[in-house]
């Protein structure tokens, strides 16, 4: 009869072991875990908030001034005769002098026009139109410097910072008017010199209240002066 022996204990062991790797590889796969990262939201920008502090208005032009302007204002009863003329800063002075040499000449008649003498043979005048009495060329540097004669309502201060405003200047006040201006005698009257440099701007402040002759004529003119016919333009 054969005879069986008991297989040695390390075989067993094996394939014990053998027998399980099999079953865990075909029942109990592991699953596999993907990792991956997601981006961030990003979060949106707070909505802009309108400021609340008003802005602040342009400033006058600064720089060296461009511009001069010399006028003067003779009053006469309820309105004033003005006497105004402005052209590039060297231009201007060069006939500086001479300008106030006419102020100096200017006199109010008992009729309430104003009369004046040409302090140079080279100076021109001419008849206004409309609003203006008269017009007065000075040559300077190849060109011609107009002097107008105006007369217009409105006090002295508020024309002056008309004038201010067409020179790109801030507004005076009535405790400034020294600094620019002066005030000479012309017989028993007394005229304000302006003298003004800025950068000229014709479109600024060119709302003047001008004031009319009786019922609503063009004003007198001083004696020697021709009828005045039509409105000249620019003379706001």
């Amino acid at each position: 009869m054969k005879s069986f022996s008991n297989p040695r204990p390390e075989r067993l062991l094996v394939s014990v072991s053998l027998f399980l790797a099999v079953i865990a590889s075909g029942c109990y796969s592991r699953e596999q875990i993907e990792s991956y990262a997601v981006p961030k939201e990003k979060e949106a920008d707070p909505p802009a908030v309108a400021s609340a502090e008003p802005r602040e208005a342009e400033p006058p032009e600064t720089g060296a001034p461009t511009h001069r302007m010399l006028a003067a204002i003779l009053p006469a009863g309820d309105r004033a005769w003005f006497f105004k003329l402005v052209g590039p800063l060297a231009a201007v002075d060069r006939r500086a002098e001479e300008v106030h040499k006419f102020f100096t000449s200017i006199r109010l008649g008992d009729d309430g026009r104003p009369t004046w003498e040409l302090p140079a043979e080279d100076w021109q005048e001419e008849q206004g139109g409309g609003m203006r009495a008269a017009t007065i060329w000075i040559p300077a540097d190849g060109e011609r410097l107009e002097l107008s004669v105006i007369p217009a309502a409105g006090s002295v201060l508020s024309n002056i910072n008309r004038w201010r405003g067409q020179m790109k200047l801030p507004d005076a006040h009535q405790d400034q008017l020294a600094e620019f201006t002066r005030e000479i005698k012309a017989g028993d009257a007394t005229i304000t010199v302006v003298d003004l440099r800025g950068h000229f701007d014709a479109g600024a402040a060119m709302m003047p209240p001008f004031a009319r002759g009786a019922q609503g004529q063009a004003p007198q003119l001083p004696p020697g002066h021709p009828p005045i016919n039509g409105e000249r333009d620019g003379d706001r």
